[in-house]
């Protein structure tokens, strides 16, 4: 007797092994007349066509994020879109928090949902976080926002997923991790990179008051409680600073606005913020741009600030927290040019950083300090390297300016 194949490094739910519960038919021990020979690639082709088609019509419905153990609003919920019933017993949910295994043998008839939540007294969900044993908490530094939720099926494959970010190529894909079950099992997964093309995405960073819900294939802002319509939109673009004379000069950009009543800049004291600017909205679906300062400060400093967004409806969100030392001697930029002593035959390699989170721009001047081109015009985020490519250059001196809001820095390098 051939010995069953098994998936390497994976531990298999039971319902993995139990055909049955798919509605496959049994193998008679008794053998017939076969009336058609299938090879086993023949096999696997029919089988996933049907897999696919089992399964293709449950779908990630909404999605919270947040953290469940200090949030009573997170969730995430399923829903059977097609027409027929689907069983979606141990099929797994992984988000940037978590991952969990659902129960065996659950059916989810047409237009019904399953939420998958902790019980609180806001929510009542088919699935209590707190209480499920195939469950395993994800801690890691929220040093970069945004997050994802993937739905697998009992055989690990990807049926629906979706992510928000700031950035569309996020650090915090892909991933390989595993979940330790209850009964001492583990299922090893892998969440894919930004690029899979079953991906959905939202360019958005986190929002306390926003959640997620997709219509139609297509996801949208929603709010976090059930009994309300979308009330308002914003998303934070870029939030950056600058300490330049005993000052914080701020810089914040959005890409959308919609029903605001306006935005405030609060400053941490102790354990609690507290308002220190406001700020009328422009309203456009296009998103703003916006410049303030707080001059209230002193040298050697470590401070905390974010943005609070309050909507014409008395609801709010918080942009990130963001940390400002103010110290005036930190280097503004620093660069290198590759190679470090570039020819005329030679690509130029252009790597900098800025110390602070802003706009800026980089020009190419040659030795007259006439522009030759505009290599850089955008956001730049603290303590991040950025590599340009400059074309190759004749024999000669060239200017590289640094230029802010505030000053314009130069840069001179030689050619030979």
């Amino acid at each position: 007797m051939k010995k069953r194949e098994e998936c390497e490094g994976v531990a298999l739910p039971n319902s993995f092994l139990n055909k049955n519960e798919l509605g496959l038919p049994q193998r008679s021990e008794a053998r017939s007349s076969p009336t058609l020979c299938l090879t086993k690639g023949h096999a696997l082709i029919i089988f996933f066509i049907f897999f696919h088609l089992v399964n293709a019509q449950i779908v990630i419905h909404k999605f919270i994020p947040g953290d469940f153990r200090f949030s009573n609003t997170h969730r995430v919920e399923l829903l059977n879109i097609g027409n027929e019933p689907k069983n979606i017993g141990d099929f797994l949910i992984v988000t940037r928090d978590y991952s969990v295994k659902l129960p065996s043998k659950i059916v989810l008839f047409p237009n019904q949902k399953y939420i998958i939540a902790q019980k609180n007294s806001v929510l009542k969900p088919d699935l209590d976080l707190t209480s499920c044993k195939d469950f395993l908490f994800k801690p890691y530094k929220k040093n970069v926002e945004g997050n994802y939720v993937v739905l697998f099926s009992n055989y690990l494959q990807f049926i629906d997923g979706f992510y928000f970010s700031q950035l569309k190529d996020v650090p915090f894909l892909p991933e390989k991790n595993r979940l330790i079950l209850g009964n001492g099992n583990i299922i090893h997964y892998e969440i894919p990179e930004s690029h899979f093309p079953k991906w959905k995405f939202y360019p958005i960073g986190e929002d306390p008051a926003i959640g997620f819900e997709q219509y139609l294939g297509e996801w949208r802002l929603t709010s976090v409680y059930p009994h309300k319509k979308i009330y308002s939109q914003v998303q934070f673009k870029n939030f950056g600073y600058r300490f330049l004379n005993n000052v914080i000069n701020f810089y914040l950009e959005t890409s959308t606005e919609e029903n605001l009543s306006h935005f405030e800049l609060q400053k941490l004291n102790g354990n609690q913020f507290y308002t220190i600017y406001k700020l009328e909205p422009c309203n456009s679906y296009k998103g703003g741009i916006y410049k303030f300062a707080d001059a209230d400060v002193k040298p050697n400093q470590t401070l905390y600030y974010r943005i609070a967004s309050y909507d014409q409806f008395g609801l709010w969100s918080y942009s990130k927290v963001i940390e400002v030392e103010t110290q005036e001697n930190q280097k503004d930029f620093w660069y290198e040019i590759l190679p470090q002593k570039p020819n005329p035959q030679q690509e130029i390699s252009l790597r900098f950083l800025s110390s602070f989170s802003q706009p800026l721009k980089v020009k190419l001047l040659n030795e007259k300090m006439q522009e030759l081109s505009i290599i850089f015009n955008s956001f730049i985020y603290a303590n991040q390297q950025n590599l340009l490519r400059i074309k190759k250059l004749p024999t000669g001196k060239y200017w590289l300016v640094f230029q802010n809001d505030f000053q314009r820095k130069f840069y001179s390098f030689t050619v030979d």
